[in-house]
């Protein structure tokens, strides 16, 4: 039973060190009617992305697109293609919300 606890403690961790980053400018956003899927592209490297995560893109949101986290990372998205800074981008390590680019967890503006 411990080796089964050991082993699924391993296979956690490594779950979650497979969260993608990148950083660099908005090359785009797409807001799409018909299913509200927000998803944008950063001109920069992807890193570390787990095998779902096929395509460039970065997929934000969730269930319910109305949620304030949810507006508030497009807000900065949005600010920072306004303006052309950085951002940099956490992934949460899974293809949720779509089956080929991986969904955000974190959305940080680079002053």
């Amino acid at each position: 039973m411990k080796n089964i606890l050991i082993g699924l403690m391993f296979a956690f961790c490594f779950l979650v060190a497979q969260a993608g980053t990148t950083s660099g400018t908005i090359q785009y956003i797409d807001i799409r009617q018909s299913d509200g899927l927000i998803y944008f592209m950063i001109n920069g490297v992807n890193a570390g992305r787990p095998a779902c995560a096929v395509m460039p893109y970065w997929m934000l949101g969730n269930i319910n697109n109305n949620t304030p986290t949810v507006k508030q990372q497009l807000a900065l998205l949005m600010q920072a293609a306004a303006t052309g800074k950085m951002v940099n981008i956490t992934g949460k390590g899974i293809c949720g919300l779509w089956s080929d680019g991986e969904d955000v967890n974190d959305v940080q503006l680079v002053m």
